[in-house]
């Protein structure tokens, strides 16, 4: 009986505690931790991609890809203009199904690669523009220039992984830059090769 009584007052002391104001139940602060909308997330390359367009003598537009993309998110669904985007290119994986071409785009006549094994995009900037649109203002950099650009971002989706439980979202952005902005010129005299090319860039992050 004595047990009974004890294990009585203790659950309603209990009970007492959590109801005082001011104080929250674990349950409750776990809750408001996962409605805050802020995590961290990873790129997943295998269901990621960066494609390309540029035009060739003056004709017909080009596509290629780069086939190795990593970086990380941090995203706030409550406060966009507390997220950042931190995002790098491996240059080394150009794919332009023709291995020639690769090693030519490779090589210092482009991107090249031994001195500047990267493209990256640091974000500065994130705000919102309507339902899952946002602009979003950062550094993109490569072949040893950095150049501020502003890019309209889509928000695509947003789930659990069915079997890990992970959280996904999904973003795309469709933009345009002039390569002899980064000082890679070859090819844009004579109208060889275009000066502008288009980007699309596809992501599936995954929450850490």
């Amino acid at each position: 009986m004595k047990r009974i009584i004890l294990a009585v007052t203790v659950l309603g002391a209990a009970v007492a505690w959590a109801l005082q104001p001011g104080l929250t139940s674990i349950a409750d602060a776990a809750a408001e931790r996962s409605n805050s909308g802020a995590s961290e997330y990873g790129i997943d390359n295998v269901h990621s991609a960066v494609i390309f367009r540029i035009k060739h003598m003056d004709v017909a537009y080009f596509y290629g890809r780069f086939n190795q993309l990593d970086g990380e998110i941090h995203w706030d669904a409550d406060d966009p203009s507390n997220s950042r985007f931190d995002l790098r290119i491996d240059v080394e994986s150009v794919d332009t199904n023709n291995s020639n071409r690769d090693d030519h785009l490779k090589s210092p006549d482009f991107f090249n690669v031994s001195e500047y094994p990267h493209i990256t995009f640091k974000s500065r900037s994130i705000e919102r523009r309507g339902e899952d649109r946002y602009r979003v203002r950062g550094e993109l950099a490569f072949h040893g220039e950095s150049q501020t650009i502003t890019v309209d971002l889509n928000h695509t989706g947003a789930r659990e992984h069915p079997r890990s439980g992970r959280p996904l979202r999904g973003f795309e952005t469709v933009f345009r830059i002039k390569r002899s902005d980064f000082n890679m010129n070859y090819g844009i005299d004579g109208g060889a090769i275009g000066d502008e090319v288009e980007l699309r860039i596809g992501i599936e992050a995954i929450g850490e």
